[in-house]
């Protein structure tokens, strides 16, 4: 409620910043550690939008510092918030600001920080033990996101490609015979149970590298539409247990 009656009104929305940050606080108890990355990103802009650079930021050296200083220099300190979140919620709030004020260097620098900080916090090293095997054989992969799952499944769906159109074509698999020399292709879910069978064999064949459990189920919904047929799911492996695949 408090935030809407900022919102609609900027002098009140003033008042309460400058008091909050009075002479006699010494912090703002921590409210910029209770908001989330959108909340902090909308009140950052309030504060600048109200409290430019050129009306706020005096001699900042002098025994008195104004209202309007502390509440520019709090803004600062909400920007560093966002920055040391390490998410790519933070990333993409900062990211959303830069399009709003590309002349802006400082929040350019800020988002680059922003992005490296979340590198530092998401990046899983490889294990030596993997990194020796990827070097052994040039066919593992290793998976430990949904962008890498599914570079990892087109792989693999281009050597059922192979398969069905070799030297020995097996796309005779996916037709039915309805009578001599005549063929009917098989139905949709026959084609999953396909597919999905040469997932299962193929990926386990190649003893991919994985950090995830990966299960793969067709869908059972009635109907065709707007269903997956196939369904690749990753999920955390169970502490204790070294990760591996599972297809359901």
């Amino acid at each position: 409620m408090i935030w809407e009656a900022i919102e609609r009104d900027a002098e009140f929305g003033r008042l309460v910043f400058q008091n909050v940050l009075g002479p006699g606080a010494q912090s703002t108890s921590g409210l910029e550690r209770s908001l989330d990355e959108t909340q902090l990103a909308n009140l950052y802009a309030w504060l600048v939008s109200h409290y430019p650079d050129n009306q706020v930021l005096g001699v900042l050296g002098a025994q008195w510092v104004s209202p309007e200083s502390r509440v520019r220099r709090w803004s600062l300190t909400i920007l560093d918030e966002l920055v040391a979140r390490g998410t790519a919620e933070a990333c993409d709030v900062i990211r959303s600001m830069v399009q709003d004020q590309p002349d802006d260097r400082w929040l350019k620098f800020k988002l680059r920080e922003a992005e490296r900080n979340t590198r530092t916090r998401t990046w899983s090293p490889s294990s030596p033990e993997d990194v020796l095997a990827l070097a052994r054989d040039l066919s593992l992969r290793r998976v430990e996101n949904g962008t890498q799952l599914l570079e990892v499944l087109v792989e693999s769906l281009a050597r059922l490609e192979q398969k069905l159109q070799g030297e020995t074509p097996a796309a005779i698999d996916i037709w039915n015979e309805v009578a001599r020399g005549k063929f009917r292709p098989r139905d949709e879910n026959s084609l999953s149970d396909y597919v999905k069978r040469h997932l299962e064999a193929d990926l386990r064949d190649r003893l991919v590298i994985v950090n995830r459990e990966v299960e793969i189920r067709r869908s059972l919904g009635p109907g065709s539409g707007e269903r997956t047929d196939l369904h690749v799911v990753m999920t955390a492996p169970i502490a204790g247990r070294k990760p591996s695949i599972k297809f359901v």
